[in-house]
This record gives structure tokens, sequence and C-alpha cells, in this order.
């Protein structure tokens, strides 16, 4: 019984979290990266979130990264729109809210990194 108890511990242990999250411009902490309110924090979530689809020949049909920064570098704005998180494509998918299909297609994302991604949009979208 005992030996039983400890395995389940750790397989809940394992797999759990840790997320830290602060006022608004908080970094935010989850596992061992820290996702600060600026392009390269949100650059890094793609790549714990999004990556696995959305990156150079990934299953996704583009990588991510590369068009997003197509947009902020004077493209036309449609997966993030600077100063508008609720027209970003991107916001969308990843809150269920639009036409495209929820992202990551195994759920929404915890409430908490959403809303990291939304202030970096509304402030911008600073690179």
């Amino acid at each position: 019984m005992r030996v039983r108890a400890f395995i389940v511990a750790c397989f809940v242990l394992t797999s759990c979290d840790d997320h830290i999250i602060g006022e608004a411009g908080a970094e935010i902490v989850s596992g061992e990266n820290v996702y600060d309110s600026n392009w390269a924090g949100v650059e890094l979530l793609f790549v714990d979130y999004c990556d696995v689809c959305h990156s150079d020949g990934g299953s996704g049909g583009f990588d991510l990264h590369t068009t997003i920064a197509a947009e902020l570098n004077g493209g036309d704005p449609y997966y993030v729109v600077p100063g508008d998180a609720s027209g970003s494509a991107v916001w969308q998918a990843m809150t269920g809210t639009g036409a495209l299909s929820t992202m990551p297609p195994t759920g929404v994302l915890e409430t908490e990194l959403i809303a990291h991604v939304e202030e970096w949009i509304n402030d911008g979208a600073p690179q």
C-alpha cells in the first residue's frame, strides 16, 4: 500500500508545473521558464507551448515566430494587431473566441499565460 501511495505521489508531483503570477507587467514563471512582458518573453512562451506544430516544418502550416516577426516589421497585421489583442488572431486562437481553431489543440492555456500575451499585444507588441 505504501509503495502504491509513493508511486501516485511521484506521478502527481512530476506532472505539475510551478506557476507564479505577479501583478500586471510582472514576469510569469511556468516550470523553469520566465516569461517577461516583451517579445523575447512571448516568443519563449510560443517555444514552450506552440512550436511543436508552429515552427519551421511543423504540422501547423506556418512558423509562428517568423510570421509574427514579419507582421511586426511592416507586414499586414493579422496574427498580432499591435494595441488590439481581441483583434489579433493569435489571441483569439489562444482564447477560443475567433474563427480559428482553439490553440493549442489540447485545450486553452491557463488564464495567466493568455493574459501575459494579451498584455504584450495591448502594449503595442514591442519587439
